[in-house]
């Protein structure tokens, strides 16, 4: 059995070891909690350009399809008339 100073020395040591390791484990998470934070963040910008994107190539598609139909009513009126 170890000297009641050195047994209090060491349990002091393993105390002050295990609030070093505690507080690095809680700095890890909260870390970790940030880049997560982070990810979601620039997760959602992805999400919401690709949903902008879709609308415009929608929007794009719809006006090539309205013009489409519009010429296509015109050759049919032009025809039309030269018959």
């Amino acid at each position: 059995m170890l000297p009641i100073h050195q047994e209090f020395t060491s349990s002091l040591q393993y105390a002050y070891d295990m609030g070093y390791i505690t507080n690095m484990l809680q700095n890890k998470e909260k870390q970790s909690n940030q880049s997560q934070g982070q990810n979601d963040q620039i997760q959602a910008f992805v999400d919401a350009q690709y949903k902008q994107i879709g609308a415009i190539k929608e929007h794009k598609e719809s006006e090539v399809a309205r013009i489409s139909n519009a010429l296509s009513n015109s050759c049919f009126y032009l025809a039309k008339i030269r018959i």
